[in-house]
């Protein structure tokens, strides 16, 4: 459970996470304008859920990721 593969795989995951979350953040003005025009306050709403949804996602990842390469290094310590 507890290998490379699986801290790249996080790494990755982080990294999309982030990468999601960043291309919300750009397209807000859009979606900002999209609800005035349609009267709809909570597409803005919606929007800022998916990006604390990829903040989140991204965050626990790295935590993951430490705990990963943490457990990885007491192993190889121990043997």
């Amino acid at each position: 459970a507890f290998s490379e593969s699986s801290a790249k795989a996080l790494t990755m995951i982080k990294y999309s996470g982030i990468t999601i979350g960043a291309l919300y953040v750009v397209f807000m003005p859009l979606i900002y304008l999209m609800a005035e025009v349609d009267d709809a306050p909570g597409m803005i709403l919606i929007g800022m859920a998916i990006i604390m949804g990829c903040i989140t996602v991204a965050v626990f990842a790295d935590v993951l990721k430490k705990i990963i390469k943490n457990n990885l290094g007491v192993n190889s310590n121990s043997q």
